[in-house]
């Protein structure tokens, strides 16, 4: 991968697919920072000109430990590094944590989202079961903070992926099997710089009225109460949204059907040139 200068950091990025003028920007979301490969190089999606970037704290993007990045930051490293690979306007596709980072993008440069798309974002603040949802968590970095890692994950996946016991053979068959082990090494940018940006992150529901661009919202029809919640508030927040159900699919739904995923991206795309 390459490397670009953004607000003093690092990030690592590449571009592939077609060249083409028509650009798909992929979010990854927490721990597994290559999870859209599996969508990257489908055939659906082979007319694109692919940006697939690892955020601050993934792979070797680099960040301030003494100063954890904000989601607005987040959002610009995003917007800046299209900048910088002179990236005018794109679909832009996110999962779960960074569908936070993929709004904010929406809200303060909107001309340059062609379309955007929300995989699941836990927008926790914002409906009934987020607090229930948060109190889970807390198991998790309970056990981060008492040095067990492997536990701490696997509390984490547990509770994010629920619906689906058998993630770790998804995760192992779509990624490889060092990627559960590469996720251990990224739980401190997990818990140190995302959770913390999370909770400061401040997101206004009128600022949705700005955001005419076309807007999907994918959800697995395995997803546990609280991302489908998500799903009812998004659909309140834009009435022009558009879904794309996953049967049999829980919130890891991009590496359990990427098929199914990447055609309902790619149809999607076309309807919204």
């Amino acid at each position: 991968m390459d490397k670009a200068k953004i607000h003093g950091h690092d990030l690592e990025y590449s571009v592939t697919g077609a060249k083409s003028e028509k650009w798909v920007v992929f979010i990854h979301g927490s721990v597994f920072e290559d999870m859209f490969v599996p969508l990257m190089s489908h055939p659906a999606l082979s007319d694109y000109s692919i940006l697939h970037f690892h955020r601050r704290g993934y792979g070797k993007s680099n960040y301030d430990r003494s100063k954890p990045p904000t989601i607005n930051e987040l959002s610009d490293d995003c917007l800046d590094l299209m900048k910088f690979l002179n990236i005018d306007c794109a679909h832009i596709v996110s999962h779960s944590y960074a569908g936070l980072i993929a709004l904010q993008a929406a809200v303060d440069e909107p001309r340059r989202i062609q379309s955007l798309t929300l995989m699941e974002p836990p927008l926790a603040a914002f409906v009934p079961d987020g607090a229930e949802f948060g109190k889970k968590l807390e198991n998790s970095l309970s056990l981060y903070h008492e040095g067990k890692k492997f536990e701490s994950l696997d509390s984490f996946l547990k509770v994010v992926f629920e619906g689906t016991k058998d993630y770790r053979k998804i995760i192992d068959s779509q990624l490889g099997s060092k990627a559960f082990d590469n996720a251990l090494s990224i739980l401190d940018t997990m818990f140190q710089l995302e959770f913390p940006a999370l909770l400061k992150w401040k997101f206004d529901p009128k600022n949705t009225k700005s955001m005419i661009m076309p807007i999907l919202s994918v959800r697995g029809t395995d997803s546990s109460i609280f991302f489908q919640q998500i799903h009812l508030l998004l659909q309140s927040w834009f009435p022009h949204l558009e879904t794309l159900v996953i049967p049999n699919s829980s919130h890891i739904l991009h590496m359990q059907s990427p098929d199914l995923v990447a055609n309902g991206l790619a149809s999607f795309f076309s309807r919204h040139c």
